[in-house]
């Protein structure tokens, strides 16, 4: 016997009428049954001819073939989904880091400015500034960006040790960020 192109299509010498059987068991999937053929023949074939035709055209071998090969089409077909989901998602992710980028070197430059013209930052100014410098230099170590134990709370902080911060140092600070 002469294989045909895949193992589920008709075999060369296969009766069509064994092969619309074989057709209608391959389509059922999963779970499929013999009797389930007789039935929906509604008993025109006798239930011992199913299965006598079944091992002769080896539908078991078949239908195994052809649903690994369903399986490894949908897989595939998967695989393709999520890696244009995940190229769609990393595409999004760098728009919205460019953007992100864009608004921190605005805010620097313009922090950078006042400092250079000897303006002095507000507290919360300063705690944003703290905040954006300590995130930029985590995302840059690809550590995590959440500061949380070392976090600078100047909102503690008291008029006269706010003033007594050390400009040149924030200056540097900015200034090391803004090269990167």
């Amino acid at each position: 016997m002469t294989e045909p192109l895949t193992h589920w299509d008709q075999y060369p010498g296969e009766d069509a009428a064994w092969y619309q059987l074989f057709a209608y068991y391959r389509d059922l999937g999963i779970g499929r049954q013999l009797t389930t053929v007789h039935a929906a023949y509604n008993g025109a074939y006798a239930y011992g001819t199913i299965v006598h035709v079944a091992q002769q055209w080896r539908w078991a071998e078949r239908v195994q073939a052809f649903d690994t090969w369903v399986t490894a089409e949908r897989d595939a077909k998967l695989r393709e989904i999520m890696a244009q989901q995940a190229e769609q998602w990393a595409q999004a992710q760098a728009e919205m880091l460019a953007l992100a980028t864009q608004t921190a070197r605005e805010s620097f430059a313009q922090w950078l400015k006042r400092l250079r013209d000897g303006e002095r930052l507000t507290i919360k100014e300063t705690q944003a500034l703290f905040e954006m410098i300590n995130k930029a230099q985590a995302l840059l170590a690809g550590k995590p960006t959440e500061i949380l134990d070392q976090r600078l709370d100047l909102g503690q902080l008291t008029p006269e040790q706010f003033a007594a911060l050390d400009t040149p140092q924030v200056r540097a600070a900015l200034e090391s960020v803004a090269k990167r």
